[in-house]
């Protein structure tokens, strides 16, 4: 069974992190977001103590992960949010029909010929260089050397504090067959759409400066999922929840409350922020 952190009260709001990551990932957006939802913050498995079984190092058995922990909880009908690789993960879930809306940041998943292999030798580099300093990986996230780092992932790395670049260089060195999932992301079919009829919502959060997944894969994931929104994160990198975490605490929120919001208000959340 998948590990978890829950805080804050009211309506369950599922947050799902990255690969390398953790659900101490979201430590920038959860004090703000806890103000208005219930959240239940996620460890994928092989990820922050959440186990992997034999079988689980391939994108199909994360979506399985996540759906047996829901069904378990009895968690028929939920708003999930999810970053990356949790993104896609979130994509698919709209697709299977097993979320009331979708919220998917940068996600994995778009990417089209020679970008696969960009993502495969990027990811396979960065989790070969965190291992191979051992003890002294620390050093990433000292000032000066983030900036170079972390590049890749965050616009504005000096904005970061070191304990927290620290604790994602950690997650990331602790993930459980790193490589064996990162093929899979990089060999499957791309992620497809649409939604289920019945989900109540698509949005999909995209930083203009991300070097991961470039911004064009973006225009690709609200192709595949008609009807969703699109809003571009201005200064940003891969991760929103990083480099803009008080605005993608609102573009969640509004996203939340689309149901009440008026057309005119759709169209301005379509518009970068």
């Amino acid at each position: 069974m998948l590990t978890f952190e829950e805080n804050g009260h009211g309506e369950p709001l599922v947050l799902l992190h990255g690969l390398g990551g953790s659900a101490r990932s979201w430590d920038l957006v959860v004090p703000e977001l806890q103000k208005h939802r219930r959240l239940i913050v996620l460890n994928l498995p092989g990820h922050g103590g959440s186990p992997l079984t034999p079988d689980a190092a391939t994108f199909d058995a994360m979506v399985a992960g996540v759906e047996a922990f829901l069904e378990t909880r009895g968690i028929t009908s939920v708003d999930v949010v999810g970053s990356s690789l949790g993104g896609r993960i979130v994509l698919e879930l709209a697709r299977r029909g097993r979320v009331r809306s979708a919220i998917a940041l940068d996600p994995g998943g778009f990417w089209h010929g020679w970008e696969r292999h960009y993502v495969f030798a990027s990811l396979m580099g960065t989790i070969k260089l965190v291992r191979a300093l051992g003890n002294q990986r620390k050093i990433l996230a000292k000032p000066g050397i983030r900036s170079v780092s972390i590049r890749q992932l965050s616009h504005k790395p000096s904005a970061l504090s070191q304990p927290f670049v620290e604790q994602e260089i950690k997650s990331c060195a602790a993930a459980s067959d790193f490589e064996a999932i990162v093929r899979d992301l990089t060999s499957i079919t791309a992620q497809v759409g649409p939604a289920a009829s019945h989900v109540r919502s698509v949005a999909i959060g995209w930083g203009r400066q991300d070097k991961l997944c470039f911004p064009g894969q973006a225009i690709r994931a609200q192709t595949a999922f008609p009807g969703s929104i699109l809003r571009w994160f201005d200064a940003c990198g891969h991760f929103p929840i990083w480099d803009q975490p008080s605005l993608t605490v609102q573009f969640i929120l509004q996203c939340l409350d689309l149901e009440r919001n008026s057309d005119e208000q759709r169209a301005s959340m379509q518009q970068g922020i």
